[in-house]
C-alpha cells in the first residue's frame, strides 16, 4: 500500500488552510461592518435627540360619558423632525384612551400637533381626569400632563 507523497501532502493542507482562512474572514468582516453600521446609526439617533424636548399645552375634554378628548403638544426642544409616537390618557378608575392621530411625524422646533382620542369615559370633568402622557422616537423624550383639564 502506497500512500501520498509528502509533497502532495503539503499542498493539500496548505489549500485547505488558505481556503478556512479566506471563509473564516469573509465572516468576521462582514460581522464588524454590521456591528459598525448599527453603532454609527445609533450614535446619529442619539446625537439627533440631544436636544429634543416636548410639551403638552392644554387638554380639552369635551362631555363626560362619552368624552372627546384634545391634547395641544409643542416641540419646544431643538430637534426638527421629531416624531410623537403614542399618547395615552387616562382616568382615575384606570381607563386607558389612545390617540387615534398619532405617530405625528416630522414635528419641527417650536411646531404644535392637536392629538385626537377615541372616546373617553369620564364621571365628571375634570376630578375623573388622571394623566396624560406623550411619547416620541427618541427615548426618554416625552412628557406626562397631570394638570387640570379644560372642561368644554
Amino acid at each position: 500500500m502506497k500512500g501520498i507523497s509528502p509533497l502532495l501532502a503539503s499542498i493539500l493542507l496548505i489549500a485547505i488552510t488558505v481556503t478556512v482562512a479566506s471563509l473564516a474572514s469573509g465572516w468576521f468582516t462582514s460581522t464588524i461592518r454590521s456591528s459598525a453600521a448599527t453603532t454609527s446609526n445609533r450614535t446619529e439617533e442619539a446625537l439627533d435627540c440631544a436636544g429634543s424636548s416636548i410639551s403638552i399645552d392644554d387638554i380639552y375634554i369635551t362631555g363626560t360619558a362619552s368624552a372627546t378628548i384634545k391634547a395641544v403638544v409643542r416641540n419646544n426642544g431643538q430637534t426638527d423632525g421629531l416624531t410623537i409616537q403614542s399618547a395615552q390618557a387616562f382616568n382615575r378608575t384606570g381607563g386607558n384612551f389612545t390617540s387615534t392621530s398619532t405617530p405625528v411625524t416630522s414635528l419641527n422646533r417650536g411646531s404644535i400637533a392637536t392629538l385626537s382620542f377615541v372616546t373617553g369615559s369620564f364621571a365628571s370633568c375634570p376630578a375623573a381626569f388622571s394623566q396624560l402622557l406623550v411619547t416620541t422616537n427618541c427615548g426618554g423624550i416625552s412628557d406626562t400632563y397631570t394638570d387640570t383639564p379644560k372642561c368644554v
